[in-house]
């Protein structure tokens, strides 16, 4: 059990919750807060909460960022220029230009920036890219990947300005991934489905890798209830890769992916990253999937062959 690092978590939304417990399993008990529902959350999770954000900056050696897309630039450049450690939930921010902004300041302040790509630490993933790179199913001729669910409840997900909806939201982690796994994307295409009303935005996503290989990514939000899927497919000339669209529980999409559960992995990750390790994932790599995701957002709203960067 630790209890020798101090951990502020902003935002109580789902992912306040996940990572509120992944603390937990590593022997932290964060404090929360939130503008709004920050003493409905600690009476449901038994939480300690701070009155204001600025106590509960004061009071951490590391600033959990778990609030909408829109306010990870204000939370983020607080902590850096306190010299406080952060990890931050995708997207770092809505644009690229946001997010290479605190990539920046991260990197002048000499303080940790770490965002937090769950799939990353997902192991059917993790084990699919180490055989990619160790070249045990050869030259990889195809792949795809599928990410779909019904989609958030909170409004503000459902307003394309304030979160880019299911590509920057959600599918940015297929995106992540499949540069992560199958090397630099250089133009991305596709189409999309939206209808903010409903809640719903699906996107097929065709990516272009600096290798000449093709992969697809297929998935959103449908706007009906239905059990959160997620896989991938990935063929090579000397054998294949497959995560099938398994058939996660609604209330805890991570429930069937074998191993450690994948948010306290990456939290073990990032306090590993504090003592020197390096990270699984480098504040680049959240601004350079934010440059993924805005290219695929223009690619489906206007039908153009985009380039990544």
């Amino acid at each position: 059990m630790r209890s020798d690092i101090e951990v502020g978590i902003v935002g109580t939304g789902s992912m306040a919750v996940r990572h509120l417990e992944s603390w937990r399993a590593l022997g932290v008990e964060p404090v929360v807060w939130s503008p709004r529902s920050a003493a409905d959350f600690a009476a449901t999770y038994g939480a300690r909460t701070a009155s204001s954000f600025a106590d509960l900056l004061a009071g951490a050696q590391l600033l959990d960022v778990t609030s909408p897309t829109l306010t990870h630039p204000e939370y983020v450049l607080a902590a850096v220029e306190a010299g406080t450690d952060v990890v931050c939930e995708k997207p770092l921010a809505r644009t690229g230009a946001a997010a290479d902004a605190l990539v920046e300041a991260a990197r002048n302040a000499k303080v940790m920036l770490y965002p937090a790509h769950v799939v990353r630490a997902m192991s059917p993933w993790a084990h699919a890219r180490d055989d990619i790179h160790a070249g045990r199913i050869g030259t990889v001729l195809s792949a795809s990947f599928t990410r779909i669910g019904e989609g958030p409840d909170a409004p503000w997900f459902h307003d394309h300005a304030a979160s880019g909806g299911a590509v920057m939201d959600l599918l940015i982690h297929d995106l992540d991934v499949a540069e992560w796994m199958l090397g630099r994307i250089v133009r991305v295409s596709g189409t999309e489905e939206s209808d903010p009303v409903r809640r719903r935005h699906l996107a097929r996503l065709v990516l272009e890798h600096e290798s000449g290989l093709v992969s697809t990514i297929d998935g959103g939000w449908t706007g009906r209830p239905r059990p959160f899927h997620a896989g991938f497919a990935i063929g090579g000339s000397a054998g294949s890769l497959n995560w099938p669209l398994v058939e996660a529980g609604s209330s805890d999409p991570t429930s069937a992916i074998p191993g450690e559960n994948p948010y306290t992995r990456q939290l073990r990750d990032a306090l590993a990253v504090r003592e020197g390790a390096v990270p699984a994932v480098a504040a680049e790599d959240g601004a350079r999937a934010v440059h993924l995701a805005e290219a695929a957002l223009r690619a489906v709203r206007t039908g153009a062959v985009c380039p990544t960067s």
